[in-house]
């Protein structure tokens, strides 16, 4: 892998979180973020084997601009 290539991998995942974080971030379970992904209040994003939340959705549902729980 260049290092051009790793360079733009890197910013491309900046935005994710794990499901785990997502869920610590606004205290809630990780089965919650399940649920957010499924109900499409959060959107699933595929990343290799993992699914990961984007970092700016998490954000607007902590400044209450976005649908919540």
């Amino acid at each position: 892998m260049s290092v051009e290539t790793s360079n733009s991998l890197d910013r491309a995942t900046a935005d994710l979180l794990t499901v785990k974080t997502a869920a610590e971030m606004l205290q809630v379970s990780v089965r919650t973020i399940w649920r957010m992904f499924n109900d499409g209040q959060l959107t699933p994003v595929r990343f290799r084997r993992c699914t990961r939340a984007r970092m700016s959705e998490v954000l607007q549902i902590l400044n209450g601009s976005a649908r919540c729980l």
